[in-house]
């Protein structure tokens, strides 16, 4: 039982994507992709400068602190 547990442990977290059968250019669009969709939905995240909700921070101010996060 022992045995079977560390070679679970030892198994990659990352899998490479000639194990699905893609070319290697596939992880690069991947990450691209993830990328531009990060940005998209920190963007969509940003608040507008108006309404008075009352929590003191602007959009650039938001963003910045989500940025700094990831």
């Amino acid at each position: 039982m022992e045995l079977t547990l560390d070679w679970i442990d030892n198994i990659s977290l990352f899998t490479q994507p000639g194990v699905f059968g893609l070319h290697s250019n596939a992880e690069i669009t991947y990450y691209t992709n993830a990328g531009k969709e990060l940005w998209a939905n920190i963007l969509e995240m940003a608040t507008s400068d108006g309404g008075g909700g009352g929590s003191g921070a602007n959009k650039e101010e938001i963003i910045t602190s989500i940025a700094d996060d990831i």
